[in-house]
């Protein structure tokens, strides 16, 4: 790698001084840097090949044989649209269902609802899990409509 640096110049003065005496010194070297010179020349002398003048032409009537297809009408299955409300519709009958089997009915008396106490329900790591999962998944979804509204306004 240090004579490929010397050979194209690429290294500081003190590397190409260092380099410069080794070579003249030790065989080893003289006799790397001389193969290594003699194949960048080798290399130098290869033109690249150029492809020919019909090869544009050819790739251009392999391709116009190959029919291209219809752009697609709708590129959201609206099973998948479905799938998320359903999903957001069980989280949500989840959340109401957990809050309502947990929730402190007994202290309801008479129909006094004043004295219905929620802070332990509301507190509590599952029902915020579930309300994170039903925001995040209605964001998405009206993301998903907002989307499609404009798509639709731009056409």
């Amino acid at each position: 790698m240090q004579l490929w640096d010397y050979i194209d110049g690429s290294c500081d003065d003190v590397d190409r001084e260092r380099i410069s005496v080794l070579i003249n010194t030790d065989a080893a070297w003289k006799e790397i840097y001389a193969e290594l010179i003699a194949l960048q020349e080798r290399i130098a002398g290869i033109e690249p090949e150029h492809p020919s003048l019909r090869f544009t032409k050819n790739v251009m009537e392999a391709v116009s044989t190959v029919q291209i297809g219809p752009a697609a009408k709708k590129y959201m299955n609206i099973n998948v649209i479905r799938g998320i409300a359903a999903l957001f519709i069980v989280m949500l009958v989840c959340a109401v269902g957990y809050s309502m089997a947990v929730g402190p009915w007994e202290t309801v008396t008479g129909g006094n609802l004043a004295r219905l106490n929620l802070n332990g329900l509301f507190n509590n790591s599952f029902f915020s899990a579930i309300l994170f999962v039903n925001i995040v998944l209605g964001l998405a979804l009206i993301d998903l409509v907002l989307r499609k509204r404009r798509l639709q306004n731009l056409r």
